[in-house]
């Protein structure tokens, strides 16, 4: 009796862990904290969550590898119109 109360004991700061890691992975907060106070099952439980938010860490790192991979916006050039006095922007001249 007195290992099922040091296992549950040990559960609490596992559950603690398994909150936080299941808010960072948008995952059923209360389904993987009951599962990580189950006596046995919580050591299982925990492994799952890290390689889940491990690959949402991939994830996210891959969307940001795209992102830098795209090329910049052009950037505007302004150049005087000697008629108006008024800045234009080349390639947005009103057709005549």
């Amino acid at each position: 009796m007195s290992e099922l109360i040091q296992l549950m004991l040990a559960a609490i700061p596992l559950a603690i862990a398994t909150d936080w890691l299941a808010r960072k992975i948008d995952g059923p907060r209360w389904l993987w904290i009951v599962l990580s106070l189950v006596p046995g099952l919580g050591f299982m439980v925990m492994p799952f969550l890290l390689a889940r938010a491990a690959g949402d860490i991939a994830d996210r790192i891959a969307r940001i590898e795209n992102k830098l991979a795209q090329p910049p916006p052009p950037r505007r050039q302004y150049l005087l119109h000697s008629e108006r006095n008024a800045w234009r922007i080349p390639g947005n001249e009103p057709s005549s």
